[in-house]
């Protein structure tokens, strides 16, 4: 994992597989408008390095409403271990977004992201996923 710099952690996701498209990602209650600083990805069960698989983070399901961290920057091929991470690239569009709940499903009443995963999923394998950021007001 990589060091810790004090930014407060928003939320965090485990066992995200990479056979599945969109995995919902709630940000704590009353968290209307959010700076995401960091995303981390690691602890991934199988060695990717073989894989093309990316994950991304959005406001929308489907990689759609505001890139938070694209797919093309969250290559996991360096998550050959389950000590290993990668930090995805936080996007110039994620400068202090403002979520929306969600309006519908199981995710309904609930604001927050979703971590995409795509490419060439040909290891079966999880990942966590944590998120830094602050809460504005």
């Amino acid at each position: 994992m990589s060091l810790y710099d004090g930014t407060p952690w928003l939320a965090s996701v485990k066992a995200v597989s990479t056979a599945v498209g969109d995995t919902f990602v709630p940000i704590p209650s009353g968290a209307k408008g959010v700076i995401f600083d960091k995303v981390t990805f690691t602890n991934a069960s199988a060695n990717l390095s073989t894989s093309t698989t990316t994950a991304g983070l959005y406001t929308a399901a489907s990689a759609g409403g505001t890139a938070i961290c694209t797919s093309a920057t969250g290559n996991l091929t360096p998550l050959t271990a389950t000590t290993k991470f990668k930090d995805g690239t936080i996007a110039a569009s994620a400068d202090a977004l403002t979520l929306s709940e969600q309006t519908s499903g199981t995710n309904n009443g609930f604001a927050g992201v979703f971590v995409n995963v795509g490419g060439t999923n040909n290891v079966s394998a999880t990942f966590d996923v944590y998120i830094q950021g602050r809460i504005l007001a």
